[in-house]
C-alpha cells in the first residue's frame, strides 16, 4: 500500500463485477466469519478500510482505520482503537512528556522540523502563522513531511513512514459532493450519524475490495438502515455497536465528531489551551487557505470546506491511495 496513485481498473471492468452484498461475497473462507469477528476482516494488515471512496475522477482512496492520535512519553503514533473513539479533554493537557493520549492538532504538526516555529504533534501556540512549513504561509503540505502520513510510522497502521497521506481541499469537496458518476459518485453516500452514542459522519464506500483480492460493487446490508444528508441531526442515523459492526465490515466510515482545540495566551506570556465539546467537530485538509489559515471540513456546516486557524486543534484522519 503505497502513497502514489496509479492506475485503476478500468470503468467496464469495475461494472463486470455482480452487484453483491458485503456478508457474502467474497471467498468461501470469509463468508462464514462470525460476526464478532468482523473487524479481523475490516481492515488490512496496514489498517487500512477494505472500502474504496472516490475523492476525484478515477482516483479511490482507502481510509485508516481511526482517527490519528499520539503519545508525547513515547513518541508514539496509532490510529484510534475504534472509529467512533474520541480522546476529549486530555487535548488540552498538552506536554512534551504527558503519557495521555491526543487526538486534535495544529496544521502540519506531524514533527518533522520543517522550519515552522510550531511543528511537534503537541504544541499549541495562538500564532497561526508561525505553523507554516520553511516560513511559507502558502505552502501547502501534502507534499512535505509536514503531511502527518507522510512522515510518521504508525504502530497499527503499517509501522513505516510514507504509507498514508491527508486529504487535499478539492478531495475533501469531491468525497461530500454530488457527482452521480456511475463508478465514482458520491451523491447520497454521506450522512449525519451517531454511533454508540458518538455523533460523527457517515460515509458510503462507492467499492470494496473482498479478501479474495477482487472489487466488488457495493451495497448496503439488507437489514441496515440509512438516510442520506443530515436533516434529522446527529440523530438521521443512529447505529448500536452491533449494527455498526456490520457496516465496518463492509467498509463504512465513520468520522467522529471531536470538535476542536483554542490556545490562547495571556498577559504574562502564559499559553493555554481550552478542548470545546463534542457537538460538532473538523478535519483539516493539507491545503492552504490564507496566510494564517488553512482548510478543514466541518461536520455541522453542511459538511463544507471551509478557512480554519492553524494554530486550532483539529482531528487528522489519513488515507492511502489504492492502485491496482
Amino acid at each position: 500500500m503505497k502513497s502514489t496513485l496509479h492506475h485503476l481498473l478500468p470503468v467496464w471492468l469495475l461494472m463486470a463485477f455482480a452487484l453483491v452484498g458485503c456478508a457474502d461475497s467474497e471467498s468461501d473462507a470469509d463468508s462464514g466469519v462470525p460476526t464478532n469477528e468482523a473487524r479481523a476482516v475490516a481492515f488490512t494488515g496496514e489498517g487500512a478500510t477494505n472500502g474504496l471512496f472516490a475523492v476525484g475522477e478515477r482516483h479511490y482512496v482507502r481510509f485508516s482505520r481511526g482517527n490519528l492520535q499520539y503519545q508525547a512519553s513515547s513518541a508514539m503514533w496509532r490510529f484510534a482503537p475504534q472509529q467512533y473513539q474520541v480522546v476529549g479533554e486530555a487535548n488540552a493537557r498538552l506536554s512534551a512528556t504527558t503519557a495521555e493520549w491526543i487526538d486534535l492538532f495544529g496544521w502540519g504538526t506531524s514533527g518533522w522540523n520543517s522550519g515552522a516555529a510550531y511543528y511537534r504533534p503537541f504544541d499549541n501556540h495562538p500564532d497561526s502563522r508561525g505553523y507554516a512549513p520553511h516560513g511559507d504561509t502558502r505552502a501547502n503540505i501534502d507534499t512535505t513531511l509536514a503531511d502527518w502520513g507522510r512522515a510518521v510510522a504508525i504502530v497499527n497502521g503499517g509501522g513505516q513512514e510514507g504509507l498514508w497521506r491527508t486529504l487535499t481541499q478539492a478531495e475533501w469537496n469531491y468525497l461530500l459532493g454530488s457527482s452521480e458518476s456511475e463508478a465514482y459518485g458520491r451523491a447520497g453516500r454521506w450522512a449525519a450519524a451517531t454511533v454508540e452514542g458518538v455523533p460523527g459522519l457517515l460515509l458510503l464506500p462507492n467499492r470494496r475490495v473482498g479478501a479474495d483480492g477482487q472489487v466488488y460493487l457495493w451495497r448496503l446490508p439488507s437489514d441496515v438502515r440509512f438516510t442520506e444528508g443530515q436533516a434529522g441531526g446527529w440523530s438521521t442515523n443512529v447505529y448500536s455497536g452491533e449494527q455498526w459492526e456490520r457496516l465496518e465490515r463492509c467498509g463504512v466510515v465513520f468520522l467522529p465528531a471531536a470538535q476542536l482545540r483554542n490556545n490562547s495566551i495571556n498577559a504574562w506570556g502564559v499559553v493555554s489551551s481550552t478542548y470545546i465539546g463534542i457537538t460538532d467537530g473538523y478535519y483539516w485538509s493539507s491545503t492552504a487557505a490564507t496566510d494564517a489559515s488553512a482548510y478543514a471540513v466541518s461536520l455541522s456546516a453542511e459538511h463544507k470546506v471551509l478557512p480554519m486557524d492553524r494554530q486550532y486543534g483539529l482531528s487528522v484522519r489519513l488515507v492511502a491511495d489504492y492502485a491496482r
